[in-house]
């Protein structure tokens, strides 16, 4: 009578790929060098609000600021989704006959006044009835996307970086966002394009569809301005002031809307990347010791979220 064998263990299929994400991130050389790109672009506001990437999270990756608080293995997988979405639609698209596409087109960019270089990467670079434009792709969940069409089109950050795209590449007649969310395949489109007479920049909805309009206040010129803000920091190696405000409860809950005497303040919930845990159970922390909130000022780097942008 044979021995029976013991029992086989597979390998644990999601430890190996998450491993694999953590060795790729390990291997991965960061920039030498300070260069901005679209993806970073930022704007003030004639209110003195800032829409855009937050200064501060730019400035602690510009001086190789170790991330404190490390992405998740599910945001990590659906990162991936992402790009696999990316690589699926172009490769579609390339084997269209109506126009012409170069994927994953790059270049630089000196502006006059900004020490360090632009540098830019579309997803697609297009020729279509003779005119050349630029196809950005972006993925997102449904409710992001759908919260987005309610609120009357693209984000200011994505409506910015095509405006770094027009800047950056006199080449560029047009351009198209297209959004899909990643669970549901829902889609959206918005074409771009500078008025040939005004050269003001249109914006009009293919799906849903919404009539053209100018793109208010946002300028190319008001990014170069915010990055040229950011040289000046890392220089002098010195913190920009932060660009964002939370808004607490006495019970250091985070919320969007608080009304106190009368006075509606709003969070400006720009990274939404930092747990919130770790925000409330730093300010209930404070709260019990000193009595007193003091996330506003005394906290590290003197940021208001503490843990926000994975930086602390």
């Amino acid at each position: 009578m044979s021995t029976p064998l013991p029992r086989p263990y597979p390998p644990n299929f999601f430890k190996i790929i998450e491993d694999v994400l953590e060795k790729e991130e390990k291997d991965r050389k960061p920039s030498t060098e300070l260069r901005h790109n679209p993806s970073s672009a930022s704007f003030v506001k004639s209110d003195g609000t800032v829409t855009g990437a937050c200064l501060r999270q730019v400035y602690y990756r510009a001086i190789k600021q170790p991330e404190s608080d490390k992405k998740k293995f599910s945001s990590k997988l659906q990162a991936g989704f992402g790009n696999a979405i990316h690589t699926w639609l172009l490769d579609k698209i390339k084997k269209s006959d109506k126009l012409k596409i170069q994927p994953e087109a790059s270049g630089t960019y000196h502006h006059d006044e900004l020490e360090n270089i632009i540098s830019y990467r579309l997803d697609g670079l297009v020729t279509h009835n003779g005119d050349v434009g630029g196809l950005e792709i972006k993925t997102q969940m449904s409710y992001g996307l759908s919260r987005m069409l309610k609120e009357g089109g693209p984000k200011d950050s994505d409506l910015l970086q095509v405006l770094s795209y027009f800047g950056v590449n006199d080449l560029i007649r047009w351009f198209s966002l297209c959004y899909v969310a990643r669970d549901t395949a829902f889609n959206a489109e918005f074409h771009l394009w500078k008025d040939p007479e005004t050269d003001v920049v249109m914006i009009e909805g293919v799906y849903p569809r919404q009539n053209p309009r100018p793109v208010k206040e946002l300028t190319f010129n008001g990014s170069v301005s915010r990055w040229k803000e950011l040289e000046s920091a890392v220089k002098l190696n010195q913190l920009p002031p932060r660009d964002y405000k939370a808004v607490l409860t006495k019970e250091g809950v985070v919320t969007d809307k608080r009304v106190k005497n009368g006075v509606e303040y709003n969070t400006d919930w720009q990274c939404g990347i930092a747990p919130i845990k770790l925000i409330v159970g730093l300010c209930l922390t404070l709260w019990k010791i000193q009595k007193r909130w003091v996330c506003n000022e005394t906290c590290h780097y003197y940021c208001p979220w503490y843990h926000s942008c994975r930086w602390y």
